[in-house]
């Protein structure tokens, strides 16, 4: 019996990262495999089963599912792409000094030829 024991916790930690009742484990599972791979991963997951196990039988509960609930991450919000006043303001934001120049992208559509002068203004700025 004891031969067919880890097996056996192999085959549980496979059926539940295919739970769609308890997801932790499959978010774990795939945290680890991510760096590990799968069978790392698998046995990994049997391991958090064995310790549940262990815990359920040693507090003579049942399997509760509130206490493997993962609150879902919040999704970023950023802007996907940055903007010129963005750009200065941080670098700003990191020690350097640029001069006050009259920007003329302020709420307006940047032309490449603009962006160009820009850029070019900007290489100029950190050259000297």
């Amino acid at each position: 019996m004891y031969k067919q024991f880890p097996s056996l916790l192999v085959q549980c930690a496979n059926a539940a990262i295919k739970s769609k009742k308890c997801t932790y484990f499959k978010i774990c599972y795939d945290q680890i495999k991510k760096r590990r791979g799968h069978k790392k991963a698998i046995i990994a997951i049997a391991h958090t089963l064995l310790n549940c196990i262990y815990h359920m039988l040693d507090k003579r509960e049942t399997f509760n599912y509130d206490l493997y609930k993962i609150a879902p991450k919040p999704k970023h919000t950023y802007v996907s792409q940055i903007t010129e006043e963005m750009a200065i303001r941080h670098l700003q934001t990191l020690g350097y000094q640029i001069p006050d120049m009259h920007y003329p992208f302020k709420n307006t559509s940047a032309t490449p030829a603009l962006i160009s002068k820009i850029q070019g203004q900007l290489v100029n700025l950190f050259d000297n």
